[in-house]
Order: structure tokens, then sequence, then C-alpha cells
């Protein structure tokens, strides 16, 4: 797969993923604000199967991640930082999921670890990036990128 391929795979999951778990549609035409800053919070998920790496989800924006779990819970409560770092690493393990079937196709298999959350620092990753999709949503961005070991590698 090129770059264009991940990236557009990238950025087809995580809409799916907003959409369908979050109920939330990224901002069309909108461009997503990666402010220089470190991100609020990260998830990363390895995986391993035909091909290895690790998906990073990070997010920008001090009230998306609260909006995003709201919806997710169908509550109007603000959430706790336990249940935020719960629905980030979701959000997460769900874009990898339907990442890498499209990236390999459906009748490969992985195994996906579970997702790693940490707060207010960039994760650490080793690999060659892959791509990069990042999407604008009412009150911060998202942005996945995938990180590939290269043996197998597409």
């Amino acid at each position: 797969m090129t770059t264009s391929d991940w990236d557009g795979a990238l950025r087809a999951a995580l809409s799916r993923t907003l959409e369908q778990l979050c109920y939330a549609v990224p901002e069309p035409g909108a461009a997503p604000s990666l402010d220089g800053s470190s991100p609020q919070a990260v998830a990363r998920v390895g995986f391993r199967g035909p091909f290895s790496g690790v998906m990073v989800l990070r997010v920008w924006g001090g009230a998306v991640l609260p909006a995003l779990a709201r919806d997710m819970l169908g509550c109007d409560a603000e959430p706790e930082s336990a249940v935020l770092a719960d629905c980030l690493a979701e959000m997460a393990n769900v874009s990898c999921g339907t990442l890498l079937p499209l990236a390999a196709g459906s009748q490969q298999v992985f195994d996906v670890a579970a997702p790693l959350v940490s707060w207010g620092s960039d994760a650490e990753v080793s690999g060659r990036l892959a791509g990069r999709a990042a999407v604008a949503l009412d009150n911060g961005t998202l942005e996945a990128t995938v990180h590939l070991q290269d043996a197998g590698a597409p």
C-alpha cells in the first residue's frame, strides 16, 4: 500500500468509528487544527499478523474527548478521567479493528493488543510512518497514524 492508500484507509476507519461508535460526524471541508502543542490524550494499539505495527490515536482540544465520551455513553454528565480513558481506548481499538481489514483484506487475521492511553504527552512509536489522517470536529481534532515494522509490511 502507498502512503496515500494508508491515509485513505485511516480516514475511512476513523470516520466510520466516529459515526458508528460516537454518533459524531467530522466537519466536511474543515481543516484539522494541530496547533503544535502536545495532544491532550493519546491511545496506541499494537497489532501483529501478515504485517505488524501500531496505530496511534491523538486528541487535540480539551472539549472533544468529553463530548465524544458523553455521546458514546448516552449521558449528559461530565465523565471522570478513567471513563474518558476507557472511551479513548475503545475508539482506538475499534478504529484499528476497522483499519486492518481495509488494509489487508477481510480474510487476514491479526492479534490486536489492548490499547494503552496516556495523558498530555505524545506516544513514542517505533516503525515506519505508513499513513496519517486527521479529522476536525466541533470542538477539537482527532489524528490517527499507523507505523509499520518493515518485515511483511505492505
